[in-house]
């Protein structure tokens, strides 16, 4: 599992902050990051094959477009960003964003795009811009 070690320091209001060691984690073959605030399955193993069976199923599919919805840190996004010609993340915790967005950047994935956002309000927009027949939910 990513490690994020908590370290307390006194800011000078005397109150203290947190602040946090990150070390990087191999994880259904990426290297991420993530987010003490972050989403990420415990259960690796299980991962692995669940995000597998998806990909699979994703790639069959047909699709130019799949949204990820509750993208969590992006491990599923990435792997299904050989599925389809644009993948995209909605997550509406900024600091899980933020580690997905790293982690694209640091596995050379250059067709995901990750929006923060309440899927309630961001899937009915994508779905209204383009084609939305060749568009999968996951």
């Amino acid at each position: 599992m990513a490690e994020c070690q908590s370290h307390a320091r006194k800011r000078d209001n005397g109150r203290q902050q947190r602040t946090y060691t990150r070390k990087p984690y191999n994880y259904c073959g990426l290297e991420l990051y993530v987010h003490p605030n972050g989403f990420l399955q415990v259960n690796s193993g299980v991962a692995e094959k669940l995000y597998a069976k998806v990909s699979e199923l994703a790639s069959r599919a047909n699709v130019d477009r799949i949204i990820d919805a509750y993208s969590g840190s992006g491990v599923l996004t990435a792997m299904l960003s050989g599925s389809a010609k644009e993948v995209i993340g909605v997550e509406i915790e900024r600091a899980a964003v933020d580690s997905a967005d790293e982690l694209m950047r640091g596995n050379g994935i250059s067709n995901v795009r990750n929006i923060c956002g309440d899927c309630a309000d961001v899937i009915p927009r994508l779905l209204s811009e383009g084609n939305s027949e060749k568009t999968l939910i996951v």
